[in-house]
């Protein structure tokens, strides 16, 4: 296997960088929260969070708790979003669903930690794409090949072992010294995991129990 794919885990941070999601209607939201949560622990929950969705799609994720929500159907809805999402306040979360923003929007918003969720691929420049474990090989090539040469990468032998370890498939240009980025693997449960183990409130408990068991030791 060529030395640019190494099989290690994304271990990133996603605040500030331009992220993708792939995947299907019946995965976008989960994959969406998993990713948001753990942004939301990078940012301590401080800031803002908005949701963007595009054209006459129904609002989704309705559970979560969004400062402000637009649907962008004409130019001046979109005008709209940008000018609450450059006066808000700081740390700005966006999630966007839709098609591909356009590139105008996202270079006025570069501090935002900007999230799509969609069923097609970007064409654009992005941080980061992670497709869901359930990616089929074709999409996957046809969103790698024109940022690295995939020739090189034995792509069919590490989608199996990905696909036998239940985890997906990520492509990053976050932190790494070459243009065309590099290649790891992420797991959805352990995404999960992270943030619920670091739920703040959990956190103030634990360090209380902690400063006790001290005083009581020391």
């Amino acid at each position: 296997m060529a030395d640019i794919f190494r099989l290690e885990g994304f271990s990133s941070p996603l605040k500030g960088q331009r992220i993708w999601l792939y995947g299907t209607r019946d995965t976008l939201a989960s994959q969406i929260i998993d990713c948001l949560g753990i942004v939301e622990e990078e940012v301590l929950n401080r800031g803002r969070k908005v949701l963007i969705v595009q054209g006459a799609r129904e609002v989704p994720l309705r559970g979560i708790q969004w400062d402000a929500t637009f649907r962008v159907k004409e130019t001046q809805d979109l005008r709209l979003a940008v000018t609450y999402i450059q006066n808000a306040v700081k740390p700005v979360r966006v999630v966007w669903l839709g098609d591909e923003p356009p590139s105008t929007v996202l270079n006025v918003v570069q501090e935002a930690t900007f999230i799509v969720g969609s069923t097609a691929l970007p064409r654009g420049s992005w941080s980061a794409i992670f497709w869901h474990p359930s990616a089929p090989q074709a999409q996957i090539e046809e969103g790698l090949s024109p940022r690295m040469a995939i020739q090189k990468l034995n792509l069919p032998s590490v989608l199996r072992e990905l696909n036998a370890s239940g985890v997906g498939l990520v492509w990053s240009s976050i932190k790494e010294s070459e243009k065309s980025g590099s290649i790891y693997w992420y797991d959805l449960s352990e995404s999960k995991e992270h943030v619920k183990r670091f739920d703040p409130l959990e956190a103030i408990e634990t360090l209380k129990e902690v400063s006790q068991y001290l005083q009581k030791t020391l």
